[in-house]
């Protein structure tokens, strides 16, 4: 949590990546959220969070945006649901690939734990 993280195009054939950890020691149904706002997007560009064990050993990809399916420099909110209690740290990646000529850019902030008691 604290600032923002901006992801701007990167050179051809490249992506801009963000790649942070967090304890995972939870027995209840927990996960990530943000907010998340992309200026000028474009279909055929894309964000992408991962999720996994400390390392990158067994990562799963948890979400994919398209720049076409974006509210155009609307901040939106967003909950991932990952469960990862088997490892004693998570590791969560994100990543942005755009136009280099392009003018978009990436923003998150916000970043939060989520942890949901069980029922």
């Amino acid at each position: 949590s604290g600032g923002t993280i901006t992801f701007r195009p990167a050179g051809r054939g490249q992506y801009s990546i963000f790649q942070g950890r967090y304890g995972a020691q939870h027995t209840d149904q927990y996960g990530i959220a943000f907010d998340l706002e992309w200026a000028a997007p474009m279909p055929g560009t894309y964000f992408v969070v991962s999720i996994g064990h400390d390392g990158g050993a067994d990562t799963y990809t948890l979400l994919v945006l398209d720049g076409g399916s974006v509210p155009a420099r609307a901040k939106t909110s967003i909950a991932i649901n990952s469960d990862v209690w088997w490892a004693s740290n998570a590791e969560v990646r994100m990543y942005y690939w755009g136009d280099p000529n392009a003018s978009e850019k990436v923003q998150v902030s916000n970043i939060r734990y989520v942890e949901v008691a069980g029922a």
